[in-house]
This record gives C-alpha cells, sequence and structure tokens, in this order.
C-alpha cells in the first residue's frame, strides 16, 4: 500500500480542512510513492500549493511517518492485522473493535485499506468508533475501473451514509478524483434524488467527516440508500393524499424532515401540501426557496412550481431541464428524455400508451395481489399496478439496460419503491441450461426482443432466472408479461399453477395467430380461463375460476383479432356481420365497445351508444372522451361536451393535445 500523488494531495486539502492531525492511526503500512525525479517534481508542485511552509526533505522517507508527523499527526500509530510490517496497534477489521481502541484517536486515516477487508459493515463501525469526539475520518479508496485490485469499489453513498450525522459525524470533503483533478461530490439525502455518476477512468473517492458527538453506529438498523428511504416515506404521503388523509400525509413529512431536514423532495412534498390544503403562505415559500437553493434540477420542484406559478426561488425559477414529466393514469412520467423515442412520447402524450395493460390491471388487480411483471419497459405499467397493490408487492424484470434505469428513474420520481430487475427471468429448465440468453436491443425499447426481428438490432447477453423461483421467493399470484414473443417459452416451460391472474401482451405478428391460439387453449387446460371482458385486443386478461366462453378462448382471441383486422382495413360490412356473431360475448368489454363505436363512426352511424356504454363499463381510454367530446359538440349539447372534456382534464391533466382539443370543440359548440 502506498500514497500516492492523488493520495498525498488528498491529505493535503484534508490537513487544510481539519487542522493538525493529533493523535492519529493509519489504516496499513504506507509507503509515500516518490519513486523518480519527476515524481517529485510532481509532489513537490502539490506540496508547495498546499503547505509552501514544508519542502519535500521535510517529508521525503520511504514511509509516511514523517508527512503524517508534518501535518501534526502525534502520536503516529500504524494499525494491521499483524505485526508483519511493523504495526503498533494489532487487530483484525473483519472483527468488532475491542473497547480499549474506542475513542482513542484524533484521526484515523484510510488509504486503501477497507476495499480489501471482506466483512466491510464491521469494519466501517470500528473506524467510526476509533475516532475520538472532535477527531476526524479520512479515507482514500477504489470507486471505479479497477477490478479485481480488492473485495471492493465504493458508491460514494457508502461513506454518506456511514459518517453521516445520524451517527454523529459532520461530513466536511467529499470527492471523486479522476483524470488528474477532484470532483466535487454531492449526497443523495441533500438533493433528494440518486446521483448516478459515470467516470472515464480509474476512480478514487476521498471523504472526511469529523465527529461531532458519540452516538451508538447502526444503532437504528443498517444504512438504506436516501433516495428509497425517500421513495417509501413520499409513497406513503401519496397513499395518505389519494385517501383524502392530508394531516397524515402533512405529519408523516414533518417527520421525515425532522430526521433529514436537508432533504429538498420532504421539502417539496410538504409545500404541496401546504398548497393544496390553502396554506400558500411563508413556510411554502421558504420550503420551496431551500428545496431551490439545494436541487434546482429536482423533478418534483419543477412540478410543483408549475402548478402553483411562483418562482422556483425567492427572486427566480430555475430553468426547466429537458426532461419533463406528464401524468399518466395515477402516475408522473418522464417526457422530453432521449431514451424514448418519439412515437413512445406521442403516444404518452395522448395518454395510449400501454392503455391496456393499464387498463386491465386497473380492473383486475388489487390489495392482497402480489405482481411479478415480464418486461417492465420505462416502468409505466409497473408504477399503475405499485398503486393497486402497493410497490412492495410489485416485482419486475427488464432485459434492456437503457430503459430500466428510466423506470428506476420514474419510480423514484414517484415515490413507488417498486424493485426493478435486470434480468430475463425464464422457465426454470431455460435458466438452468442458460445462465445468459441473448437479448435483441433496438432504439425503440418496445421492440427489444430476445428474438432478432431487424440487422439494425444490437445482440447482448443478460442473466437468466428461474420464473419458478421468483413466484415462490416473491410469493406471487399475479404475471404480467409483455416480452416481444417470449411469451412461449412462458406458458409452454413454466409452472405457472401458483398464478391465479395473467394479464399478457401476445404478438400475433411475431410468433402467427395459431400458436396464440394454442397458447391460450393451453392455458385454458391448466385452469387459467381468458375472461372474454377483459380480451383488449392483443392484451388479455386470464383468472382462475372465471367463466369460460362457451367457444373457447383461443377460437374468442381469434374472432376479436378478425374483427380488430376488419375494422383497420375498413371492410365495415364484415366487420358488422362478426359484431352481430360477438354481441352477447363482448357486451361487458369496454374495449371492444369502443372500437364497435369507432366502426359506427366511420360508416356514419349514431356511436354514441356504444361509445357512452363503454364509459359506463368505466373505460379511461383517452380517445373514448375525446370522441364523446366532439360528438356531443356537434349535436349542440354543450354539458355533456363539457364533461367529457373535463373527465379527460381529471384523467391527463398535463396532456398536451387537451388544450388543443378544447379549443377545437368550443369552436363546433
Amino acid at each position: 500500500m502506498g500514497i500516492d500523488l492523488p493520495a498525498f494531495e488528498f491529505l493535503l486539502k484534508a490537513n487544510a480542512e481539519f487542522g493538525d492531525f493529533g493523535s492519529t492511526v493509519v489504516l496499513g503500512r504506507q509507503r509515500l510513492l516518490m519513486r523518480d525525479e519527476n515524481a517529485r517534481a510532481r509532489f513537490g508542485a502539490v506540496l508547495e500549493r498546499y503547505r509552501p511552509d514544508l519542502s519535500l526533505d521535510d517529508i521525503a522517507d520511504e514511509n509516511v511517518d514523517r508527512l503524517i508527523s508534518a501535518l501534526g499527526g502525534d502520536p503516529y500509530q500504524v494499525m494491521d492485522n499483524s505485526a508483519y510490517e511493523g504495526a503498533q496497534v494489532i487487530h483484525d477489521l473483519n472483527e468488532p473493535l475491542p473497547n480499549e481502541l474506542k475513542g482513542k484517536f484524533d484521526t484515523v486515516i484510510d488509504i486503501g485499506t477497507l476495499e480489501h477487508v471482506f466483512n466491510i459493515a464491521t469494519a466501517m463501525k470500528s473506524v467510526a468508533e476509533a475516532v475520538r469526539v472532535g477527531g476526524q475520518f479520512l479515507c482514500l479508496n477504489i470507486a471505479n475501473n479497477h477490478l479485481g485490485h480488492g473485495f471492493w469499489q465504493f458508491s460514494p453513498e457508502v461513506f454518506f451514509r456511514t459518517f453521516s450525522p445520524a451517527h454523529g459525524f459532520e461530513p466536511r470533503l467529499a470527492d471523486l478524483y479522476y483524470q488528474g483533478a477532484f470532483h466535487p461530490l454531492r449526497d443523495p439525502l441533500t438533493i433528494g434524488q440518486r446521483d448516478p455518476i459515470k467516470t472515464p477512468g480509474y476512480t478514487y473517492v476521498t471523504f472526511g467527516a469529523r465527529k461531532s458527538e458519540e452516538r451508538d453506529m447502526f444503532a437504528e438498523g443498517w444504512p438504506v440508500q436516501a433516495d428509497y428511504v425517500a421513495a417509501w416515506t413520499l409513497f406513503q404521503v401519496r397513499s395518505a393524499e389519494r385517501e383524502g388523509q392530508m394531516e397524515t400525509a402533512e405529519a408523516t413529512l414533518r417527520d421525515a424532515l425532522a430526521k433529514a431536514p436537508e432533504n429538498p423532495a420532504y421539502m417539496v412534498a410538504l409545500a404541496s401540501v401546504l398548497r393544496r390544503t390553502g396554506r400558500h403562505d411563508n413556510e411554502y415559500s421558504e420550503l420551496i426557496g431551500c428545496a431551490s437553493e439545494a436541487a434546482p434540477d429536482l423533478p418534483s420542484l419543477l412540478n410543483e412550481l408549475k402548478a402553483s406559478g411562483k418562482s422556483g426561488t425567492a427572486t427566480e425559477q430555475p430553468p426547466l431541464p429537458s426532461t419533463n414529466r406528464i401524468d399518466v393514469g395515477p402516475v408522473s412520467l418522464a417526457i422530453g428524455d432521449p431514451r424514448i423515442p418519439e412515437k413512445t412520447e406521442d403516444a404518452l402524450k395522448r395518454g395510449r400508451y400501454e392503455f391496456k395493460e393499464r387498463e386491465i390491471a386497473r380492473r383486475m388487480l388489487g390489495k392482497g395481489d402480489r405482481v411479478i411483471e415480464l418486461g417492465a419497459g420505462m416502468g409505466v405499467v409497473s408504477l399503475t399496478i405499485a398503486t393497486l397493490v402497493g410497490a412492495d408487492a410489485v416485482q419486475s424484470f427488464e432485459a434492456n439496460p437503457v430503459i430500466i434505469e428510466l423506470a428506476r428513474e420514474n419510480a423514484v420520481a414517484n415515490g413507488l419503491p417498486v424493485t426493478f430487475r435486470h434480468a430475463i427471468a425464464s422457465p426454470q429448465v431455460v435458466a438452468e441450461q442458460m445462465p445468459h440468453i441473448e437479448f435483441f436491443v433496438l432504439n425503440s425499447f418496445e421492440a427489444s426482443s430476445t428474438r432478432q426481428v431487424s440487422p439494425t438490432q444490437k445482440a447482448i447477453q443478460v442473466a437468466t432466472t428461474s420464473l419458478e423461483s421468483e413466484i415462490s421467493i416473491h410469493r406471487a399470484n399475479a404475471l404480467v408479461c409483455d416480452i416481444e414473443g417470449f411469451e412461449v417459452e412462458i406458458i409452454e416451460k413454466t409452472d405457472l399453477s401458483g398464478i391465479d391472474k395473467f394479464i399478457l401482451e401476445i404478438h400475433p405478428k411475431i410468433i402467427g395467430l395459431d400458436d396464440c391460439v394454442t397458447l391460450i387453449d393451453l392455458l385454458e387446460e391448466r385452469g387459467l380461463i381468458l375472461r372474454a371482458d377483459l380480451a383488449f385486443g392483443d392484451v388479455i386478461a386470464f383468472e382462475r375460476g372465471a367463466k369460460a366462453a362457451e367457444m373457447g378462448g383461443g377460437a374468442l382471441f381469434a374472432a376479436l383479432d378478425e374483427l380488430e383486422a376488419l375494422i383497420r382495413s375498413k371492410e365495415t360490412d364484415r366487420a358488422f356481420a362478426k359484431v352481430a356473431e360477438l354481441e352477447d360475448v363482448v357486451n361487458e368489454n369496454a374495449y371492444v365497445q369502443f372500437r364497435i363505436a369507432q366502426l359506427e363512426q366511420m360508416t356514419g352511424k349514431d356511436s354514441l351508444l356504444r361509445a357512452t356504454r363503454s364509459a359506463e363499463l368505466g373505460s379511461e381510454d383517452f380517445l373514448l372522451y375525446t370522441h364523446l367530446a366532439g360528438q356531443y359538440a356537434v349535436l349542440g349539447d354543450k354539458p355533456r361536451a363539457q364533461s367529457a372534456l373535463d373527465t379527460l382534464n381529471r384523467l391527463f391533466p398535463r396532456s398536451p393535445s387537451i388544450p388543443a382539443l378544447t379549443d377545437r370543440i368550443s369552436k363546433l359548440i
């Protein structure tokens, strides 16, 4: 182990920040790595910048003894798990710190030792306990791009959560060092969101914290990443708000702010509660001002600024980032993000993205259900389901490594801590034979698949996991599946005996209609019955104990698929004949009722009866209420046209399509 140039500069920075080191212990015997004249020149330039009162002759030695002494480290000792290199303090950091070493040192210095200690939680606790009140912990460790060097590469948040005010420490120095420079770090707790960082090469994390009071380390449990704590808290707040319990929501947020007073996500959420309960007062302004100063790019802050019409701080609103958000049903989603294809963004703005899956989930799932989703995409369906069953009851798998990060960001923004896993949940027989599966990625992430359908798809290897095992571990009773053809393997080879509810996007264009019929009939043979009221085109639902269609599930799907094709191709006479054939079967199907209304409109027939029936069946289709508003406007029925527009505004409050639609309807009236 040794002190290279970055470590040397870090110790000088720490000396400037904290002053003389006092009684000091260094983990492991450290050598001063000035091996040649070029190195001496670089070390000398850094020393001149920080400590012009010292020269290299004052500190030059094989080991760091003279350097630590020059920085006020007196007495100075080395801690190691043996006396092999002359350590004075013998202790194995894998084991708890003995009482005689607790609070013994003014400064504990770790330069690349903790990354080699296997029992890292015990080691972290021990080095914190070794610092006396008024002293400091200093460390420089590997953060990135040096796999194989030690057991660990460290995320900065490990240090923020360990050496935190909750444990009696005040962080004073926090940087990444790469490409010859220190780059300041932000604590996720104080910016209200995760702060992922990609570095271009070999990277150190450096950290310094002063111990302000003696507290039991981890007495309240192991540290949790700040964004997960906030996500769970905000989920509780949103749940209380949905139930009209605004006092509970406010109390939850005030308690959270008492524990984490610098978290801007809590500030914004409390400000929002104050505004919506009529207290748009000084406290509101103070909360928004503090949040704007701490995290001007926080999505929830930008949303609140729009809602309130206030500026971002007491003086000026922070500029909007390229990414904004839109409400789709009960969740808020990113738009304007380069990871989202233009076609997908257009569907989001019109409320149509994953509409059928969301509609079926809303009708089928509720408290008590535990759900596994295959194919999360950007998290639209996952988060919608989380609002129905609870975020802890949803586990979602996504093979695309880029889009899963957007799903995770959407989860955090909504305060819904859904578990998203980058893996392909496969039948056990497949996972046992193939620990990785080739996955073909397209820029249009919805079309990415285990099947190569385009030469432009990029092939990557994605780890598999046994779906049967995941169902058992999660205690899942419901499965949601949109995996672009891989449903064949799932249905044919997976034991789904523990699944009572199954929402499936099936892909006739990929696997063929005949195979779709075969899969549906296979599911029905195993007790999962196709629900005629929840057969929404290519998205269909199965449930144990449901009433089976007389013609059988496979035949029903084929008939509905034919009706869809006839409507799309405008073969209206044949389409109406098919409607007559299916009338009794689809009377309770909101989706099909509206498709028939669209067919009637296409041929100049009165479509209001069918469209109204779809609304009565609980449809929240953007196009349905657009259709109703237009039809009522043509008839001059202003109250009903306005009612349809009001429903659109309630369901899609930030859709950019609604103002133009409202203007058009107003002109018709």
